[in-house]
């Protein structure tokens, strides 16, 4: 069978291919091993649709092979992403214009001392109308480099999705932009940053919980409507989240003009 492995590589379906001819055909007048498919496609010569059609017709574990298949394209197109994401954050930020000092910020930022560890931390809100530059200001004046920063979307959020998107190896600082109120106060050790790990998500049977280290992570809210859901929370809630945290009112655009 292997001295067929050469002509699966001549007949193979290959990205830019311009003209094939052939007396023998793959799969009817000789068999093809999985192992073929899958040493082109990872050598980027052949395309995924055409690794999936080839590997189908070895029929020989092909459940097994196309889940295989699926998965590691799944994750080239995640790292893709990344890279993309990456690029354009760099490139955003040699053209932003600087930021205002927010004075109230620097009490927050003393907490993060690498000297100094605590054993929890007051999480930041930044809390003014739409396209002021939170989420910018953020991701550029918090942190030395904007893809270290995870900014988590929670307008319908119960509890924040980190599970699966934080990584305690690769981001310094998690923004929950457009977060509620309730959301913290369901989730308070979380938005401690404990130095013990915060398990969270629980239910009656536990098959969603999911444990999470954030201990000395720099957690942010941005919000328009922050003041608003406190007067809406019990009297005990609204103290509770105002003796962890460090509340900053923004009315004009956080950048110089």
């Amino acid at each position: 069978m292997s001295q067929y492995c050469a002509a699966y590589y001549i007949l193979c379906e290959k990205v830019g291919q311009v003209h094939q001819w052939r007396n023998k055909r793959p799969h009817i007048d000789f068999l093809v091993r999985p192992d073929w498919v899958m040493h082109q496609y990872a050598a980027m010569k052949i395309s995924f649709r055409a690794a999936r059609k080839d590997l189908l017709s070895c029929v020989v574990d092909a459940k097994t092979n196309i889940a295989n298949l699926e998965y590691v394209e799944m994750e080239r197109v995640r790292c893709y992403e990344e890279e993309q994401h990456r690029q354009v954050l760099a490139k955003l930020a040699t053209i932003e214009r600087p930021y205002r000092h927010l004075p109230d910020m620097d009490s927050w930022l003393s907490q993060y001392r690498d000297d100094r560890p605590m054993d929890r931390y007051k999480f930041l809100v930044l809390d003014g109308p739409s396209r002021v530059g939170k989420t910018r200001f953020v991701q550029n004046k918090l942190v030395s480099n904007p893809a270290t920063a995870l900014i988590l979307d929670c307008a319908d959020a119960v509890v924040p999705a980190l599970k699966g998107n934080f990584s305690r190896q690769k981001h310094k600082l998690i923004m929950f932009d457009e977060a509620h109120a309730e959301m913290v106060i369901r989730c308070k050790k979380l938005f401690q940053a404990s130095v013990n790990p915060t398990t969270y998500g629980s239910s009656p049977t536990n098959v969603f919980v999911h444990t999470v280290w954030l201990h000395g992570i720099k957690l942010v809210i941005g919000s328009n409507v922050w003041q608003q859901e406190l007067r809406q929370l019990p009297k005990a809630q609204a103290e509770w989240i105002q003796e962890n945290s460090v509340y900053i009112p923004i009315s004009t655009p956080l950048w110089i003009e």
